[in-house]
């Protein structure tokens, strides 16, 4: 049976018999790659009696069915675990730890911690405003979306990423 070169899905084949069996498996597969949303990466082992669409990264040195896939991604699918190879790049939000992951190949743990900067990932953001007189306060800002002025304030969009903002008199 051939494969997609990205996700691993099996292509059906001509004549195949039961065919929503590799159909059901590659919507399973494709529906959890669209937003990777893992319930934990630190289980040694497969879970006794996962829900459908449990997911979960497998660690380095697991035992049982999950000893042959470090650093997959296990999918449960029908009372089954369905593998999903992990490729350099691919990010996933660890529900347990409200914490973001990134795939890097190489890397020792195989999943790193990476920090998005304003929500989950343990980013928070960030935002000084030094206003020494009336006029053009000096600001940074790093993972800000959303800001809120109280007093007398000017705020204009220059373009994409530019804000011009004026403590008036």
């Amino acid at each position: 049976m051939s494969e997609t070169p990205k996700y691993s899905i099996t292509e059906l084949e001509a004549a195949q018999s039961q065919p929503e069996i590799v159909v059901n498996e590659a919507i399973r597969i494709l529906e959890t790659m669209s937003q990777l949303r893992v319930l934990d990466k630190d289980v040694n082992a497969p879970p006794g009696s996962p829900d459908d669409g449990d997911t979960y990264i497998i660690p380095s040195g697991s035992s049982g069915e999950w000893a042959s896939f470090p650093f997959y991604i296990a999918v449960a699918s029908g009372g089954a675990w369905v593998y999903i190879p992990p490729q350099t790049g691919y990010l996933a939000y660890l529900v347990d730890e409200d914490l973001y992951y990134q795939f890097t190949t190489g890397s020792p743990s195989g999943w790193v911690q990476i920090d998005l900067g304003g929500t989950g990932g343990g980013g928070g953001g960030s935002a000084s405003i030094t206003v020494e007189d009336v006029g053009c306060p000096t600001v940074s800002f790093n993972g800000i979306t959303k800001l809120q002025f109280v007093g007398n304030i000017s705020v204009q969009q220059i373009d994409a990423v530019t804000v011009r903002i004026e403590v008036l008199p």
